[in-house]
């Protein structure tokens, strides 16, 4: 039979085809793999078509049949599996009959084609991206003329500045008292030398000696009295002052009591500035007044315990070498003579009362003592002729009533004619024999006796 055609195998597919012509349709399709593919396809459902034979008188096998039905289900299968794509038409092969049965065939099977992977559902695609809009196009520019300014932007708000920590305040310096000048520490002073000392005054809780050095804060346990560099300073009992010096200027602050100053020119720093002193004055914590302008019943009453402390003595020079290596001064040649001279720190006037004191050692019988003068040659000086032990430490004294005009025939000096220097020589043709001539002094002091109740 020739291959039936499509409409042939859809309506046999729908069951519409006579059941002769299904027969023979039947018949052929067990031979055509093409065919039967082809019926395959039209199916579409899961029914199969089978074909019910009745066994011949030729001895046709029930087998066959149900191999043919068997076919149909595997390629309804087929078809489901692989999407309706029809395979490629292969030509049937027979096989022998099986042993004892005769004129069986059996339908060519076909090699199963590898199943390919599961269709898996493409993931979406990404929306394509949206076109940006294009960039605004500037206008055309206008003619050419003064551009408006920009309005004025808004200033950014400033932060605000961090608040300082809150600090204690600093407690304010000490401040004087209303009328009370500015005290100085001690320790920033210079020392000063106390003479002639009358009475009790200590300083650091030690009780000061005559000559001794100073700056510091003193105090009078009683009335006391001395001497700076010629001038009077009495304390009355109690009173606390600074004593120093600073600069050119001797400084007294009175912290408690009455100090009384007497000096004939030097200058002198009471309260914030300095001042030449010629005079007297009475220092107090707050105030200083000059003595001259007291009321005379006044001046009298605040004036007599001052002169009761007076020191009966005034002190011009001391000497004491202590800054010497050797702790006293050697002679020079001078000349004919081996001679030592003292400046003094001020010009002391000439008096009877004055005395001169030192310790001296030569190898010469005799020392010759000398004052020089203010107005006078330096070498016409006033003298004094005293003679020693040889080659041992002597204390001497002499006395303004031993000075005469000595070998130089000088004149007495004038009542206040001032003293500048005094000298120590020996004459080395005294010496003797081959000793070098050899003069040493040390502790040299210019003393002047006061009368009592005098002031000067």
């Amino acid at each position: 039979m020739a291959c039936p055609g499509l409409e042939v195998l859809a309506k046999m597919a729908e069951g519409k085809l006579p059941a002769a012509e299904r027969e023979r349709v039947l018949e052929h399709l067990a031979d055509c793999d093409a065919c039967r593919q082809a019926a395959v396809v039209l199916a579409g459902t899961d029914r199969t078509t089978t074909r019910h034979i009745s066994r011949p008188t030729n001895g046709f096998p029930w087998a066959a049949a149900v191999t043919i039905a068997a076919s149909l289900v595997v390629g309804i299968l087929a078809w489901r599996t692989f999407g309706g794509a029809p395979p490629e038409p292969r030509t049937p092969r027979e096989k022998p009959a099986e042993e004892g049965v005769a004129g069986t065939r059996e339908i060519p099977k076909t090699d199963p084609k590898p199943l390919p992977d599961p269709v898996r559902p493409e993931p979406p695609k990404p929306e394509p991206p949206k076109p940006e809009p294009p960039p605004p196009q500037p206008d055309p520019p206008g003619p050419v003329g003064p551009k408006d300014p920009p309005p004025p932007q808004p200033e950014a708000p400033q932060p605000e500045p961090l608040k300082p920590e809150p600090t204690k305040p600093e407690p304010d310096p000490v401040k004087p008292a209303p009328g009370r000048p500015r005290r100085p520490d001690p320790a920033v002073l210079a020392s000063v030398r106390l003479l002639d000392v009358n009475g009790d005054v200590t300083a650091s809780k030690q009780r000061i000696a005559s000559g001794a050095s100073v700056h510091d804060t003193i105090t009078t346990s009683t009335g006391a009295a001395f001497r700076v560099n010629g001038d009077l300073v009495a304390m009355k009992k109690g009173t606390v002052a600074i004593l120093g010096r600073e600069n050119d200027a001797t400084c007294l602050f009175v912290e408690a009591g009455e100090a009384y100053v007497e000096s004939s020119g030097a200058r002198w720093r009471f309260a914030d500035e300095p001042l030449a002193l010629t005079g007297a004055v009475i220092v107090t914590p707050t105030a200083v007044a000059l003595a001259s302008e007291l009321e005379p019943k006044d001046a009298a009453r605040r004036l007599a315990p001052f002169n009761a402390l007076r020191p009966r003595q005034r002190t011009w020079l001391l000497e004491d070498y202590a800054s010497k290596p050797a702790g006293f001064e050697t002679g020079e040649a001078e000349g004919p003579v081996v001679a030592a001279w003292i400046s003094l720190d001020r010009p002391a006037p000439w008096s009877r009362n004055l005395t001169v004191r030192l310790r001296v050692r030569t190898n010469a019988p005799a020392v010759q003592v000398g004052m020089r003068l203010e107005k006078r040659d330096t070498a016409d000086p006033w003298t004094s002729i005293v003679s020693v032990r040889k080659g041992a430490w002597t204390a001497l004294t002499v006395t303004g009533k031993q000075f005469n005009a000595g070998p130089t025939g000088a004149k007495e000096p004038a009542a206040g004619e001032g003293i500048v220097e005094l000298g120590f020589s020996i004459d080395p043709a005294l010496v003797g024999g081959k000793d070098a001539p050899l003069l040493e002094i040390d502790d040299v002091s210019l003393i002047e006796a006061e009368i009592q109740g005098e002031r000067r």
